[in-house]
């Protein structure tokens, strides 16, 4: 599977639903007991122009329907895990030994900038990442990519800062810290468009879901006017 193998409901999106399905099954003492692993599945409609609709079916007829996996990006996740634990190893440094972390307090002990981050392997899709941010003692660098990039100067109080785009090649979100810089952070997020959203904490599972598959063998959609499409997809995507 390749980066550019990402499914997401941006265009279009009318009705968003979302839920936790476990299969079970009897046995003859009609005990029940679990037959599959659990799974989440996704329900949304859309209303897509032609040209959109186009690049829908494009997908599935190249995934093969539902017998192919895709990454699929939650539309109103944070696509990023463990939002607030930075020692987990989702989370890589440039200098891990240099790192001190007490609670929210992030410490670079390098005599050189370090840098966490946390990749998210998609590209031409505008993204908006965010962070909590208070008592730096230099200014931070943010980023989305290398061409994506804010320097911002947290003050004394919690401050979310944002910055956005559209990366040109896989992305991630970096926070690099100067030389000997100190500083609290929490509440890390990345979610689809321009906007950061509300904040959605995140642990070992985040909107970024590897493994997705349709759920149905054909697209169900109808002509709901002159170059309007109207467009229900289930999606699912097993439980880790």
């Amino acid at each position: 599977m390749s980066t550019l193998d990402v499914f997401t409901a941006t265009a279009g999106l009318r009705a968003y639903t979302t839920e936790t399905v476990y299969a079970t099954r009897v046995n003859a003492t009609e005990q029940r007991a679990s037959e599959a692993g659990p799974k989440q599945l996704w329900d949304l409609e859309l209303d897509l122009s032609n040209a959109e609709l186009a690049l829908v079916e494009a997908f599935f007829v190249a995934h093969d329907g539902p017998y192919e996996g895709f990454v699929f990006l939650d539309p109103s996740d944070n696509l990023l895990k463990w939002s607030e634990n930075f020692q987990q190893a989702a989370w890589e440094k440039t200098e891990p030994s240099f790192f001190q972390m007490i609670g929210t307090r992030i410490t670079n002990t390098s005599g050189s900038p370090n840098v966490l981050k946390q990749a998210v392997p998609v590209q031409g899709i505008e993204l908006a990442g965010s962070v909590w941010l208070k008592s730096a003692s230099a200014p931070i660098t943010l980023r989305l990519t290398a061409a994506v990039e804010k320097v911002v100067l947290p003050g004394e109080e919690w401050t979310r800062f944002t910055l956005a785009g559209t990366p040109g090649g896989p992305s991630g979100f970096e926070i690099e810290f100067p030389a000997g810089a100190s500083v609290d952070v929490t509440g890390a997020q990345v979610v689809i468009g321009r906007a950061p959203g509300v904040y959605i904490r995140t642990g070992a599972v985040s909107g970024y879901h590897v493994n997705a598959h349709f759920e149905s063998q054909e697209l169900q959609h109808r002509a709901a006017g002159p170059g309007r499409n109207q467009v229900r997809l289930r999606i699912a995507c097993p439980l880790s």
